[in-house]
């Protein structure tokens, strides 16, 4: 083989594995993306849901009558309160 056949097949063989490399740069770092994504998606998730399962609870109890007066006049104040622009 001649020596620019070699010097070719060098550089040819060097561009192929500088190309794997950034291909493999690149799913890792959307990987890495991809899992922080997940990760803030799950913790927002989870911050939602603790205070909306009491509002359901809360709700479901006024709306079946289970509350005595006293606690369902407390209920609704608060209600009236936080949407009242105070």
């Amino acid at each position: 083989m001649s020596c620019k056949l070699k010097l070719k097949c060098h550089i040819s063989t060097v561009m192929e594995r500088e190309a794997l490399r950034t291909r493999e740069e690149a799913a890792t770092e959307k990987a890495n993306s991809e899992k922080l994504r997940a990760n803030l998606l799950r913790s927002i998730s989870h911050d939602l849901r603790t205070p909306l399962t009491s509002i359901c609870g809360n709700a479901d109890m006024l709306l079946q009558g289970k509350l005595n007066e006293d606690k369902k006049k407390k209920y609704i104040l608060i209600y009236m309160m936080t949407h009242s622009g105070c």
